[in-house]
């Protein structure tokens, strides 16, 4: 996922997707994906809008998905 570093430190995803897409890139149901990005907004590490995903704590989100060391060239969150 492309990420784009805004002026507030927080990230930006610079491409629209649905949740249908997410979905069909890690072989899941739209339900699923809904409910996982629920629950991330519920626990201020991102913030979604029918436009943009921004990432509001980055190493929180690293820290749940194990990988702190993975550089943001190569970051597939």
């Amino acid at each position: 996922m492309a990420l784009k570093r805004g002026v507030s430190g927080k990230y930006r995803r610079n491409k629209k997707i649905t949740f249908n897409e997410n979905a069909r890139l890690i072989g899941t149901l739209r339900e699923a994906v809904t409910r996982m990005l629920d629950q991330l907004r519920k626990d201020r590490i991102i913030h979604y809008t029918s436009d943009y995903l921004t990432i509001m704590d980055l190493e929180g989100l690293r820290k749940i998905y194990h990988c702190a060391d993975c550089p943001l060239q190569v970051c597939r969150l």
